[in-house]
């Protein structure tokens, strides 16, 4: 996921490499600006849909703990 905005262009061995706000390395989302929220927002939206999944399970009192 990279998000292109416009600016200077850099290079790398040859490789012309935009400028981004923030992109994805190892996982963690990096920002530019060096601020934390892409990298929240980023595990909140992977973290949401796992939790919905267990959810059901986790809160029902129909199942017994033992």
């Amino acid at each position: 996921m990279v998000k292109v905005v416009h600016g200077k262009l850099h290079w790398v061995n040859g490789i012309e490499l935009p400028r981004t706000s923030f992109f994805k390395y190892l996982g963690s989302a990096v920002a530019s600006d060096g601020t934390l929220m892409v990298e929240v927002n980023s595990r909140v939206s992977a973290a949401w849909p796992k939790w919905r999944s267990l959810a059901g399970v986790l809160c029902d009192r129909k199942i017994a703990e033992d």
